[in-house]
Protein backbone atom coordinates (compact mmCIF):
# COMPACT_ATOMS: atom_id res chain seq x y z
CA UNK A 1 0.00 0.00 0.00
CA UNK A 2 1.53 3.56 -0.85
CA UNK A 3 1.87 6.02 1.68
CA UNK A 4 -1.01 8.38 -0.02
CA UNK A 5 -3.12 4.86 0.23
CA UNK A 6 -2.17 4.93 3.99
CA UNK A 7 -2.75 8.45 4.61
CA UNK A 8 -5.93 8.66 3.14
CA UNK A 9 -7.33 5.03 4.92
CA UNK A 10 -6.16 7.44 8.42
CA UNK A 11 -8.12 9.66 7.53
CA UNK A 12 -11.56 8.10 6.83
CA UNK A 13 -11.24 5.85 10.00
CA UNK A 14 -10.11 9.61 11.99
CA UNK A 15 -13.65 11.22 10.06
CA UNK A 16 -15.87 8.11 10.70
CA UNK A 17 -15.23 8.49 14.32
CA UNK A 18 -15.96 11.80 14.37
CA UNK A 19 -19.38 11.30 12.84
CA UNK A 20 -19.77 8.08 14.75
CA UNK A 21 -18.90 10.11 18.10
CA UNK A 22 -21.37 12.83 16.98
CA UNK A 23 -17.91 15.41 16.76
CA UNK A 24 -19.22 16.05 13.14
CA UNK A 25 -22.72 16.34 12.86
CA UNK A 26 -25.19 15.92 9.92
CA UNK A 27 -24.79 19.09 7.66
CA UNK A 28 -21.05 20.19 9.46
CA UNK A 29 -18.51 21.27 6.93
CA UNK A 30 -15.72 19.00 6.46
CA UNK A 31 -12.80 21.05 5.04
CA UNK A 32 -10.07 19.94 3.68
CA UNK A 33 -6.67 22.04 4.85
CA UNK A 34 -8.66 21.65 8.49
CA UNK A 35 -8.47 17.95 7.85
CA UNK A 36 -4.78 17.77 6.40
CA UNK A 37 -3.59 20.23 9.75
CA UNK A 38 -4.96 18.15 11.97
CA UNK A 39 -3.58 14.68 11.33
CA UNK A 40 -0.48 16.35 9.95
CA UNK A 41 -0.86 14.80 6.24
CA UNK A 42 -0.64 16.21 3.10
CA UNK A 43 -4.12 18.09 1.21
CA UNK A 44 -3.51 14.88 -1.49
CA UNK A 45 -4.82 12.02 0.77
CA UNK A 46 -7.26 14.24 2.60
CA UNK A 47 -8.91 14.53 -0.91
CA UNK A 48 -8.74 11.24 -2.08
CA UNK A 49 -10.63 10.00 0.93
CA UNK A 50 -13.52 13.06 1.03
CA UNK A 51 -13.78 11.86 -2.06
CA UNK A 52 -14.65 8.12 -0.96
CA UNK A 53 -16.73 8.77 1.67
CA UNK A 54 -18.48 11.01 -0.61
CA UNK A 55 -18.88 8.56 -2.99
CA UNK A 56 -20.26 6.51 0.41
CA UNK A 57 -22.93 8.66 0.75
CA UNK A 58 -21.57 9.92 4.00
CA UNK A 59 -20.57 13.53 2.61
CA UNK A 60 -21.81 15.53 0.40
CA UNK A 61 -20.98 18.29 -1.85
CA UNK A 62 -19.88 20.27 -5.12
CA UNK A 63 -16.26 19.33 -6.74
CA UNK A 64 -13.32 21.79 -5.63
CA UNK A 65 -16.06 23.26 -2.46
CA UNK A 66 -16.35 22.52 0.91
CA UNK A 67 -17.57 18.76 1.83
CA UNK A 68 -20.83 18.54 4.63
CA UNK A 69 -21.55 15.33 6.70
CA UNK A 70 -24.97 14.12 5.14
CA UNK A 71 -28.20 14.92 6.86
CA UNK A 72 -31.73 13.36 5.50
CA UNK A 73 -35.17 14.68 5.83
CA UNK A 74 -37.46 12.85 8.01
CA UNK A 75 -38.93 11.32 4.31
CA UNK A 76 -35.56 10.11 3.39
CA UNK A 77 -34.49 8.82 6.11
CA UNK A 78 -37.40 6.32 6.18
CA UNK A 79 -36.84 5.56 2.48
CA UNK A 80 -33.49 4.06 3.14
CA UNK A 81 -34.03 2.00 6.25
CA UNK A 82 -37.23 1.13 4.42
CA UNK A 83 -34.82 -0.06 1.88
CA UNK A 84 -32.63 -1.47 3.94
CA UNK A 85 -35.55 -3.73 5.62
CA UNK A 86 -36.41 -4.74 2.43
CA UNK A 87 -33.12 -6.13 1.36
CA UNK A 88 -32.25 -7.72 4.49
CA UNK A 89 -35.47 -9.57 4.13
CA UNK A 90 -34.67 -11.04 0.93
CA UNK A 91 -31.19 -11.64 2.11
CA UNK A 92 -32.44 -14.14 5.18
CA UNK A 93 -35.21 -15.59 2.95
CA UNK A 94 -32.82 -16.59 0.47
CA UNK A 95 -30.82 -18.27 3.19
CA UNK A 96 -33.13 -19.67 5.90
CA UNK A 97 -32.71 -23.11 5.21
CA UNK A 98 -28.92 -23.23 5.80
CA UNK A 99 -29.88 -21.82 9.36
CA UNK A 100 -29.96 -23.99 12.05
CA UNK A 101 -30.58 -24.25 15.89
CA UNK A 102 -27.26 -23.36 16.68
CA UNK A 103 -27.04 -20.67 14.67
CA UNK A 104 -30.32 -19.22 16.16
CA UNK A 105 -28.33 -20.14 19.60
CA UNK A 106 -25.01 -18.01 18.43
CA UNK A 107 -27.82 -15.22 17.68
CA UNK A 108 -28.96 -15.27 21.16
CA UNK A 109 -25.40 -14.98 22.75
CA UNK A 110 -25.20 -12.18 20.99
CA UNK A 111 -28.81 -10.93 21.98
CA UNK A 112 -27.10 -11.78 25.68
CA UNK A 113 -24.29 -9.30 24.86
CA UNK A 114 -26.38 -6.26 23.56
CA UNK A 115 -28.14 -6.54 26.47
CA UNK A 116 -25.46 -6.64 29.22
CA UNK A 117 -24.47 -3.49 27.52
CA UNK A 118 -20.22 -3.63 28.40
CA UNK A 119 -18.78 -1.16 26.92
CA UNK A 120 -21.35 1.13 26.47
CA UNK A 121 -23.08 2.13 22.88
CA UNK A 122 -20.40 1.49 20.57
CA UNK A 123 -19.43 -2.03 21.88
CA UNK A 124 -23.20 -2.69 21.78
CA UNK A 125 -23.36 -1.35 18.07
CA UNK A 126 -20.52 -3.41 17.10
CA UNK A 127 -22.50 -6.62 18.46
CA UNK A 128 -25.71 -5.39 16.87
CA UNK A 129 -23.54 -4.93 13.81
CA UNK A 130 -22.08 -8.71 14.29
CA UNK A 131 -25.46 -9.66 14.95
CA UNK A 132 -26.77 -9.24 10.97
CA UNK A 133 -23.50 -9.81 9.79
CA UNK A 134 -23.96 -13.68 10.87
CA UNK A 135 -27.32 -13.81 9.77
CA UNK A 136 -25.93 -12.29 6.02
CA UNK A 137 -23.37 -14.87 6.03
CA UNK A 138 -26.21 -17.20 5.09
CA UNK A 139 -27.43 -15.44 1.88
CA UNK A 140 -26.04 -17.19 -1.49
CA UNK A 141 -26.50 -13.90 -3.35
CA UNK A 142 -23.40 -12.64 -2.75
CA UNK A 143 -23.92 -9.59 -4.78
CA UNK A 144 -26.81 -8.61 -2.65
CA UNK A 145 -25.23 -9.64 0.62
CA UNK A 146 -22.81 -6.60 -0.26
CA UNK A 147 -25.20 -3.97 -1.51
CA UNK A 148 -26.47 -4.38 1.52
CA UNK A 149 -23.39 -4.71 3.70
CA UNK A 150 -22.02 -1.18 2.37
CA UNK A 151 -25.37 0.70 2.36
CA UNK A 152 -25.86 -0.59 5.87
CA UNK A 153 -22.35 0.05 7.45
CA UNK A 154 -22.84 3.65 5.56
CA UNK A 155 -25.85 4.70 7.03
CA UNK A 156 -24.95 3.14 10.45
CA UNK A 157 -21.70 5.23 10.20
CA UNK A 158 -23.95 8.56 10.03
CA UNK A 159 -26.85 7.63 11.85
CA UNK A 160 -24.99 7.16 15.17
CA UNK A 161 -24.24 10.75 15.41
CA UNK A 162 -28.16 10.99 16.56
CA UNK A 163 -27.90 8.39 18.82
CA UNK A 164 -26.79 9.44 22.55
CA UNK A 165 -26.43 7.20 25.65
CA UNK A 166 -30.35 7.43 26.44
CA UNK A 167 -30.86 5.67 22.79
CA UNK A 168 -28.76 3.22 24.47
CA UNK A 169 -30.78 2.99 27.37
CA UNK A 170 -33.30 0.95 25.07
CA UNK A 171 -32.60 -3.19 25.59
CA UNK A 172 -31.28 -3.95 21.96
CA UNK A 173 -30.30 -7.69 23.24
CA UNK A 174 -34.65 -7.64 23.44
CA UNK A 175 -35.06 -6.15 20.37
CA UNK A 176 -33.52 -8.77 18.25
CA UNK A 177 -34.53 -11.21 20.21
CA UNK A 178 -37.68 -10.71 18.95
CA UNK A 179 -35.82 -11.06 15.23
CA UNK A 180 -34.57 -14.71 16.44
CA UNK A 181 -37.77 -15.51 17.22
CA UNK A 182 -39.55 -14.87 14.10
CA UNK A 183 -36.70 -16.58 12.10
CA UNK A 184 -37.11 -20.05 14.35
CA UNK A 185 -40.13 -19.75 12.89
CA UNK A 186 -39.35 -20.49 9.20
CA UNK A 187 -42.69 -18.45 8.01
CA UNK A 188 -41.77 -15.67 5.48
CA UNK A 189 -44.61 -13.76 6.56
CA UNK A 190 -43.68 -13.60 9.88
CA UNK A 191 -40.14 -12.81 9.24
CA UNK A 192 -41.32 -10.08 7.03
CA UNK A 193 -42.89 -8.07 9.23
CA UNK A 194 -40.10 -8.66 12.46
CA UNK A 195 -37.77 -7.27 9.72
CA UNK A 196 -39.71 -4.35 8.90
CA UNK A 197 -41.40 -3.71 12.48
CA UNK A 198 -37.72 -3.53 13.75
CA UNK A 199 -36.25 -1.16 11.16
CA UNK A 200 -39.50 1.09 11.18
CA UNK A 201 -38.69 0.64 15.22
CA UNK A 202 -35.28 2.24 14.97
CA UNK A 203 -36.12 4.95 12.38
CA UNK A 204 -38.92 6.02 14.65
CA UNK A 205 -35.96 6.40 18.15
CA UNK A 206 -33.60 8.13 15.71
CA UNK A 207 -36.22 10.57 14.74
CA UNK A 208 -37.47 11.65 18.14
CA UNK A 209 -33.45 12.08 18.63
CA UNK A 210 -33.39 14.39 15.56
CA UNK A 211 -36.46 16.73 17.04
CA UNK A 212 -34.54 17.23 20.45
Amino acid sequence: MSANAVHSAKVIAFLKRGIRSGKFRPGSPIREVNIAKQLGVSRGPVREALRTLQESGLLVGEPQKTKYVSSFSKKELKERFSYIALLENACILQGLETMTEADFERLEKLCGKMSAKQGGGDAVLKVCQSFHEDILGHCPNAFMAETLRKFRVNMLDLLTAYKSEEYWNVDAGELHRTLVGALRTRDPETITRAVADHYAGMVEKILKKMEE
